[in-house]
């Protein structure tokens, strides 16, 4: 399914999210403000989710490597930015 026609799926409203969430990201906003941010309009977390797969494509990729690994989330990012030489807190 490409995003065309996961985009026709969702009504104005949940596109208008979409468009809040790009803008947030643009002015430096972190993931946990942006999450917040829809957990306080209502956003169900797999609305939530749908979402944040719309406005960043890469992160169904993401989650899929990380259901394979079979590692919880916060080992598959530890492991991740190792991996990347990052630090934890980047």
């Amino acid at each position: 399914m490409d995003i065309s026609q996961m985009m026709g799926n969702f009504n104005p409203a949940m596109m208008q999210k979409v468009g809040q969430v790009m803008t947030m990201v643009q002015k430096g906003q972190d993931v946990r403000t942006i999450i917040n941010t829809l957990k306080n309009q209502g956003i169900t977390p797999q609305s939530a989710e749908q979402i944040l797969y719309i406005a960043f494509p890469q992160l169904r990729q993401i989650k899929q490597q990380m259901e394979r690994s079979g590692l919880s989330p916060q080992d598959f990012l530890k492991q991740t930015a190792q991996s990347n030489n990052m630090s934890q807190e980047e």
